[in-house]
C-alpha cells in the first residue's frame, strides 16, 4: 500500500510539475511576444527618425544649390550681359557646379526614388552655360528641392504629444500581478539555457550574416563615393588651372608676365601625374573597362593635348594671341567631357547602392 501509494503520488507530482511547466512555457511565450512589439515599435520609430535626417540632410543640399543659383542669375543675367564670362562669373560658375556636384555625392548613395531623379534630371542639364540664366531651370531646381521637403517631413507626433502622453506611454499591466518579477526569475533559467538559447543563436546568426552582408556593401559604396569626389576634384583643379593660365596669357605682353599662372598649372599637373595610376585603377575596378578607357583616352589625353599646346606655345618665348584662343576653345571641349564622366560615374553609385538592403 504505501509502496503503491509512493508511486502514485510521484507520478502525480511528475505530472503536475509537466503541466506547470507547460504552463510557464506559453506565459513566457506571452511576455516574450509582448516585449517583441515593443522592441519592434521602437525600432520602427527610429528608423523613421533616421530616415527623415537623412532626406533633410539632401533637401538642405539642394536648396544651397537652389539658392547659389538664383544669386547666380540675378547677378549676372543672361549671355549678352557684361558680366558674364568674367573672371568673377567663372568662379562663382565652379561655385554653382560645387554645390550641385555635392548634392549629387549625397544623393547616388540614396535608392531609386522618384525624387532623386527629379533632382538629377533638373540639374544635369549645366553642360550648356547658357541653362544657368534659364528661368525654367531655376523652377525645375525648385521643384525638386520641394519634392525632397515633402520626404523630409517632422511627424506631427513629435511636437504635438506632450511629455508623458500617450505617445510615451508605455503598456504597465503585468500577468502575474505583483509576482510578475518570481515568476520571470523562476522562469528565467529554462527558458535562456534551453529554448532562448536555441532561438537566439539562430536568429542571432543570421542577423550576423545579414549585417556583415550590408557592411561590406556600404563600405564598397563609401569607398566609392569618396574616391569619385576625389577624383573630381582633381579633374576640376587640373582644368581650373589651366583656364586661368588661359586667361593671364589674354592680358599679358610677355612670358615673364604668367610665371604664377604656370606655376599653378605645373603643380596641378603634377598632381594629377601623381595619382593617375591609382586613378585608372580605381575607376576600373569599381566602374569597369570603359569608364577607365574614358579617363585614360578622353580625360587625360585631353589634358596632354592642351599641355602640348601650352609647351609649343612658352617654347615659341612668345605670346601668340590666336594660340591663346585655340587652347581656351579646347578647354571649354573638354570640360562636358569631365561634367558626364562625373555624372556616369554617380549614376553607376547609385545604380550599385541599391543592392545594399538594410531589410533581410
Amino acid at each position: 500500500m504505501f509502496i503503491a501509494g509512493f508511486a502514485i503520488s510521484y507520478d502525480s507530482v511528475s505530472l503536475a510539475v509537466a503541466i506547470a511547466s507547460l504552463i510557464a512555457s506559453v506565459a513566457a511565450a506571452l511576455i516574450a511576444r509582448s516585449a517583441l512589439s515593443q522592441a519592434e515599435q521602437v525600432a520602427e520609430r527610429d528608423r523613421r527618425d533616421w530616415q527623415q535626417r537623412k532626406w533633410f540632410d539632401l533637401y538642405f543640399k539642394a536648396t544651397e544649390a537652389y539658392d547659389f543659383l538664383d544669386y547666380f542669375q540675378k547677378t549676372y543675367g543672361s549671355p549678352g550681359e557684361p558680366t558674364w564670362g568674367t573672371n568673377e562669373w567663372q568662379q562663382d560658375w565652379n561655385k554653382l557646379m560645387f554645390k550641385i556636384r555635392e548634392a549629387h555625392s549625397m544623393a547616388v548613395v540614396f535608392p531609386k526614388d522618384a525624387a532623386i531623379d527629379a533632382l538629377f534630371d533638373a540639374t544635369a542639364a549645366f553642360k550648356n552655360q547658357e541653362e544657368a540664366a534659364s528661368p525654367e531651370r531655376l523652377q525645375l531646381i525648385l521643384d525638386a528641392t520641394e519634392g525632397l521637403r515633402s520626404k523630409s517631413l517632422v511627424d506631427a507626433s513629435i511636437l504635438t504629444a506632450p511629455p508623458g502622453g500617450t505617445a510615451d506611454k508605455q503598456p504597465n499591466g503585468k500577468l502575474f500581478g505583483k509576482y510578475q518579477e518570481l515568476v520571470l526569475l523562476l522562469l528565467g533559467f529554462e527558458l535562456t539555457t534551453v529554448i532562448g538559447g536555441a532561438v537566439g543563436a539562430r536568429f542571432q546568426e543570421r542577423s550576423w550574416t545579414h549585417e556583415h552582408l550590408v557592411q561590406v556593401c556600404e563600405t564598397a559604396r563609401d569607398t566609392r563615393t569618396t574616391g569619385v569626389a576625389k577624383l573630381s576634384d582633381l579633374m576640376d583643379r587640373r582644368l581650373l588651372r589651366m583656364r586661368q593660365l588661359a586667361w593671364k596669357l589674354e592680358s599679358a605682353h610677355s612670358v615673364a608676365e604668367v610665371d604664377q599662372e604656370r606655376q599653378g598649372n605645373r603643380e596641378a599637373r603634377d598632381e594629377w601625374a601623381m595619382q593617375l595610376n591609382s586613378n585608372l585603377a580605381f575607376v576600373q575596378s569599381n566602374f569597369g573597362d570603359q569608364a577607365k578607357e574614358t579617363l585614360q583616352q578622353d580625360i587625360t589625353g585631353g589634358f596632354g593635348n592642351i599641355h602640348k599646346e601650352f609647351k609649343d606655345l612658352f617654347e615659341s618665348g612668345k605670346i601668340d594671341k590666336s594660340a591663346v584662343s585655340r587652347i581656351e576653345a579646347d578647354i571649354d571641349a573638354l570640360n562636358p567631357t569631365i561634367y558626364w564622366f562625373d555624372i556616369n560615374l554617380e549614376q553607376k553609385i547609385t545604380d550599385q547602392s541599391s543592392k545594399c538592403s538594410t531589410t533581410p
